[in-house]
């Protein structure tokens, strides 16, 4: 897809594809395209690249990205886990954590926790386990006390406390990456952005 949008350059980088990337899509740090709800973009991919080749990243000033949702004019904008662009949600859904096993994969307690399947979390304030803090981790829910996070064995015995925080779309903003300078009704819509 090429677009026809005018755009403003103020820094472009050059990424090089550690896997094939879309063009119009947000891209990770690591110069892949965004793959986690939420996640800090380096910028977004001016042209698509196939594994191993070198691309222009738009970093900072406009340009076209694909919507992953409708967005609003002005809206603040985060990814979603396929690089596109989605609407950063003002309120947070956050979930007191009541205990976490040391376990492959770590199942976390949180009552009425209200995750999916999918879901990606962000961890903050665990007492004892502090390695799970400030982490990232895709929930497996189980029920609705009850999901599972990934890898915990080894890691130091929960003891208290500790927050998990939807990321993304539906929760909290993620890592706000640009503001939207055009409306769409839905996914698959081209826009050109602000970069942030």
């Amino acid at each position: 897809m090429s677009s026809s949008k005018p755009v403003h350059d103020l820094l472009t980088l050059t990424g090089k594809a550690p896997g094939t990337v879309t063009a119009h899509r947000a891209v990770g740090f690591d110069d892949a395209q965004a793959t986690v709800a939420g996640q800090r973009v380096k910028g977004v991919a001016v042209s698509a690249a196939v594994t191993g080749a070198a691309y222009p990243i738009k970093a900072k000033g406009t340009e076209v990205i694909e919507t992953g949702l409708a967005i609003g004019l002005g809206d603040d904008l985060v990814t979603d886990s396929q690089g596109r662009a989605v609407p950063a949600q003002a309120s947070a859904i956050s979930v007191a954590i009541t205990g976490i096993t040391a376990a492959n994969p770590g199942v976390v307690t949180a009552e009425d926790h209200g995750l999916k399947t999918g879901d990606v979390i962000v961890i903050t304030g665990v007492g004892g386990m502090v390695e799970v803090n400030n982490q990232a981790f895709m929930v497996t829910a189980i029920d609705a006390d009850t999901f599972s996070i990934g890898n915990t064995t080894g890691n130091t015995p929960y003891t208290n406390g500790g927050t998990a925080s939807k990321v993304g779309p539906d929760g909290s903003a993620g890592h706000v990456f640009a503001s939207a300078l055009e409306a769409a009704s839905g996914a698959g819509k081209f826009i050109e952005i602000l970069l942030k």
